[in-house]
């Protein structure tokens, strides 16, 4: 998953600095077409391994009315995913309509992988206090 979130940093950088700021020059069509077809696997992936406790908190939040920040990430990533799944499959039909370019996946992965890394960075020095309270008691 890490490899995902890095090449998401690296698009969302190039594409940055070139499309918007032009500070470099502007990726070529070949590579838009490459992301274009790349980003819905790598998010779709990165949505079914990591996307299930978000998604779970917020089925309990429509049973219980009781939200996490876990419910906040599984709306933020599943409406992006959803809405960038809609463009793609939809984009002849929507292209008049929306900029069908526009996609939120490489989002979807970054936001997925930085939260579940930073929990796991969480649980490795929750371990490692737990272990030293013991080792001093």
């Amino acid at each position: 998953m890490l490899i995902f979130v890095v090449l998401s940093f690296v698009y969302i950088i190039l594409d940055g600095l070139g499309k918007y700021w032009k500070i470099i020059p502007e990726m070529p069509a070949w590579a838009y077409t490459f992301w274009h077809h790349l980003f819905p696997v790598m998010a779709s992936i990165t949505f079914a391994l990591l996307g299930g406790p978000a998604l779970k908190s917020v089925w309990r939040f429509f049973r219980t009315g009781h939200a996490t920040m876990d419910t906040l990430i599984g709306f933020g990533t599943g409406i992006a995913f959803l809405y960038s799944f809609a463009l793609g499959a939809f984009e002849n039909i929507l292209k008049p309509y929306l900029d069908v370019e526009a996609h939120f996946y490489d989002i979807v992965i970054v936001v997925l992988g930085l939260v579940y890394l930073g929990k796991y960075r969480e649980a490795q020095a929750k371990r490692r206090t737990a272990d030293a309270i013991q080792a001093l008691a």
